[in-house]
């Protein structure tokens, strides 16, 4: 090849390498700059939903269902903890 293609790929090559520096910092610096987006305010509460939320209670009774729908155990909920898995200790297999 002839010295002067060989100038022209190294100065091409180095252009593209230099353009590929330029935007990965300014990608990093777009990301830097941009602030974190605020949290969703929360909606006003209708008075019914209030009513409501106050009214509901906490679960007492953990119940499993049978693959046909029917009840097979039931856990009291207590507010000891309830483990769940396949463990020899877990109360829920």
């Amino acid at each position: 090849m002839p010295p002067f293609v060989l100038t022209v790929l190294k100065v091409v090559f180095l252009a593209l390498l230099y353009f590929f520096i330029y935007r990965a910092i300014r990608s990093v610096t777009a990301d830097l700059r941009t602030q974190p987006a605020a949290p969703p305010q929360p909606r006003a509460a209708r008075p019914d939903t209030a009513r409501a939320a106050a009214r509901a209670k906490t679960p007492r009774t953990l119940v499993i269902l049978n693959e046909k729908g029917s009840k097979s155990e039931a856990h009291p909920l207590n507010g000891d903890q309830l483990q769940i898995g396949r463990a020899d200790a877990c109360q829920v297999k």
